[in-house]
């Protein structure tokens, strides 16, 4: 590996970018960490040499742009090395549109932005799909309260209602009788986009990731989410790798005329019934929740990735069937969302977390903790803090841990902001949803 290679990975306050980081910084690559704020898991990890700030993209798409081209240049350097652009979540799609801003100057490992278009939002998937004969449940575009109203009178139930650009099961709902269906068509119709409905298909929600050269299947694996928080439209929270074999040439029908090029993360549903078919729902482009359990389910997908954008043969990778992984803070969610929403006044927080930072990744342990509890001494007890912080462990200690590295001890205190401030807010983050 030509260690002057680098790559830009943005969104760095979320685990996938933690996982992207470590990923490639085990490799010898050096990584750039990019976000819109300051107090992320990147910021702490050893796998990143540097951060930088961008205007938040559902803000500002221009002013974003604008950030990102600045923090290429400065970081680019005419040494032959291999420059890599790999977005971490949904800020792929925005950055595909811009593509040509950064032609030249750095590699953006994203598919052109009218393949993406083509199966995100949730509408344009199902013509596409549709289009092209893929399995998936029967679905209807509601472009109107009339429309939606004559719908439900002659529907078959159940259904679901769907916004069509939404994540995280927000705005969804199941409806079992006709005398339901307005009041889920107008709950999703408080969100961007035409509201959907569409047949319920059976069984579980499965997880299919993957990785297309052009259309050709290069890595993939599958895993079960065994538990989801909240349970209904939730996130999965415990995870459980299955046998991709059946999947593959689902997905294959769709991403092969396509000519998919990169990461992709197909939702299914099936009943798990050997002579059933699982039904695509929806098409994520770009990394997913789950990405460590991939990771650690044996197909490094960052890593992948990279191979693929600088030329490179990929890897053959085999995920273990059967591995179990979980999100190891959610037994104690509870307890936090208290803590949280009586005791930290996070703006304050942020205003303190560069001197956090610095002093912990320099090694002064007594300078860090006493700017932190400096940060926190508006509005909490820092005893109170650590009580609860420690509380909250130890009833998670059983479970599989997330992919901290040794080598790499200060995160834990990023991981502490991003659920501090979602269960501050009320949300999940964004990434889990």
């Amino acid at each position: 590996m030509n260690k002057k290679s680098r790559v830009i990975i943005t969104y760095g306050r979320s685990l996938m970018a933690l996982m992207m980081a470590q990923s490639l910084h085990r490799r010898g690559v050096r990584v750039i960490g990019c976000d819109s704020i300051d107090m992320t898991v990147l910021s702490f990890s050893k796998a990143v040499h540097s951060m930088e700030r961008y205007h938040e993209p559902s803000d500002d798409e221009d002013a974003f742009i604008d950030d990102l081209v600045k923090i290429a240049k400065k970081h680019s350097v005419d040494d032959g090395g291999d420059y890599i652009l790999m977005p971490a979540f949904k800020d792929a799609k925005i950055i595909a549109q811009y593509k040509d801003r950064f032609e030249g100057l750095i590699t953006v490992s994203v598919p052109d932005f009218n393949i993406i278009d083509s199966v995100d939002p949730k509408d344009h998937f199902f013509e596409t799909a549709q289009d092209l004969n893929a399995a998936v449940p029967k679905t209807w575009v509601l472009s109107s309260k009339d429309e939606a109203k004559k719908f439900s009178k002659k529907a078959q139930y159940p259904l679901f209602i769907k916004p069509p650009n939404e994540v995280g099961g927000h705005g969804i709902s199941k409806v079992d009788k006709a005398e339901d269906f307005m009041d889920a068509y107008e709950k999703a119709n408080a969100y961007e986009g035409t509201p959907m409905a569409q047949e319920a298909a059976p069984g579980d929600d499965y997880c299919y990731c993957a990785l297309y050269d052009h259309g050709e299947l290069k890595a993939s694996m599958v895993y079960k989410n065994v538990k989801k928080f909240p349970q209904i439209s939730g996130a999965g929270v415990m995870r459980e790798t299955i046998d991709a074999s059946l999947f593959d040439p689902l997905a294959r029908q769709l991403m092969k005329p396509l000519k998919w090029h990169g990461v992709v993360e197909i939702d299914f549903m099936w009943d798990g019934l050997k002579d059933s078919q699982p039904l695509m729902i929806e098409v994520n482009p770009r990394f997913w929740a789950g990405l460590d359990h991939s990771v650690r389910s044996g197909v490094d997908f960052p890593w992948l990735l990279y191979q693929l954008y600088t030329g490179r043969d990929v890897d053959q990778s085999t995920a273990e069937v059967g591995y179990q992984s979980r999100l190891p803070i959610f037994p104690a969610l509870a307890d936090l969302q208290t803590f949280f929403d009586k005791s930290i006044h996070l703006e304050a927080l942020s205003e303190g977390w560069p001197d956090v930072v610095g002093a912990f990744k320099a090694g002064q342990w007594s300078e860090g903790v006493a700017a932190f509890k400096d940060a926190l001494a508006e509005t909490t007890d820092f005893k109170q803090g650590y009580k609860a912080l420690k509380a909250a462990l130890k009833s998670t200690q059983n479970a599989e841990p997330l992919d901290m590295h040794k080598d790499d001890p200060f995160i834990g205190l990023g991981v502490f902001f991003v659920l501090g401030y979602l269960l501050r807010y009320g949300a999940l983050p964004p990434e889990l949803e």
